[in-house]
């Protein structure tokens, strides 16, 4: 699973960085199989005017099937980054349950070669 990080419109951060590589590890790192790529883009919405305006969009890039995307703003970088890569989580967890119901893939019955 690829990690690409981007902080365009927030002051870049090492320790950002490296903590929305932790929590894509964390949110995803059940379902790597299914993906291919993540890339976790911050932005600072409203610049020095402050408020509730740190973006997080987590777009996520799957083997074989159409990609996802969710965002989430928050007053906090870091709390964006969770609230997004755990929407993510979610999202991807309910794709693969769905594609591993029965009827969407082969079952050999008992006895059959």
């Amino acid at each position: 699973m690829e990690i690409e990080v981007r902080q365009p419109s927030i002051e870049s951060s090492p320790s950002l960085e490296t903590y929305a590589r932790q929590r894509v590890r964390a949110a995803l790192g059940r379902l790597r199989h299914a993906v291919q790529r993540v890339r976790v883009f911050l932005h600072d919405l409203n610049g020095p005017r402050g408020g509730p305006d740190k973006q997080c969009a987590v777009e996520v890039q799957l083997r074989g099937r159409p990609s996802l995307r969710v965002e989430d703003v928050r007053a906090d970088p870091y709390a964006a980054v969770d609230a997004a890569l755990a929407r993510a989580g979610q999202v991807l967890g309910r794709r693969t349950d769905r594609d591993k119901k029965p009827g969407r893939q082969s079952v050999r019955k008992p006895g059959s070669v």
